[in-house]
C-alpha cells in the first residue's frame, strides 16, 4: 500500500490530517523546497511560503496542529476536507517548479530517498560504551 492511501485510510481522523500534513512536506521535498528537519509544521510553513508564495501553507499547518494537539477529535468530513486543500497545495507546488523538477521529484523522489537514508543511518550508530569498553579484555 502507498504511504499515500495508507494515510488516507487511518482508522484516526487525528492521524489522517497528520498524515495529510506529512504528504504535503513530501510533495514540498520532491520539489526542493529548504526543509529544516525537527521543525515545527508552522516553521515548515513559512519555509515553504518563503519559497513559493503562491502557495499559502501557514493555515495549512494551524489547521493541522489544531486537529492534532487540540481537544476532541476533527470529524471525518474535517479530515476529508483537510485532504482536498493538502491536494490543492501539493499541485500548486509542483505548479511552481519548472518541468524538468517535476519531472526529477518524480523519478528521485527525494522524500523517499530521505527516509531510506534516516533508516540506513539508524541502523548505522555504534554500539553502545559497554561492547567498546569490552573490546581489549581477554
Amino acid at each position: 500500500m502507498t504511504r499515500r492511501k495508507r494515510r488516507l485510510r487511518t482508522p484516526s481522523t487525528v492521524d489522517r490530517v497528520g498524515g495529510g500534513w506529512a504528504e504535503l512536506i513530501d510533495t514540498a521535498t520532491d520539489v526542493g523546497a529548504p526543509l529544516t528537519a525537527g521543525a515545527t509544521r508552522r516553521e515548515q510553513a513559512g519555509a515553504i511560503d518563503a519559497t513559493y508564495p503562491d502557495v499559502a501553507t501557514a493555515a495549512l499547518a494551524e489547521r493541522a496542529d489544531a486537529a492534532v494537539f487540540g481537544a476532541g477529535e476533527p470529524g471525518a468530513e474535517e479530515a476529508e476536507r483537510f485532504w482536498q486543500i493538502v491536494d490543492e497545495a501539493s499541485r500548486s507546488l509542483r505548479g511552481a517548479v519548472p518541468w524538468h523538477r517535476r519531472m526529477l521529484a518524480l523519478m528521485f523522489p527525494a522524500s523517499v530517498l530521505r527516509r531510506i537514508g534516516a533508516a540506513l543511518q539508524g541502523r548505522a550508530r555504534p554500539q553502545g560504551r559497554g561492547r567498546r569498553g569490552n573490546a581489549g579484555a581477554t
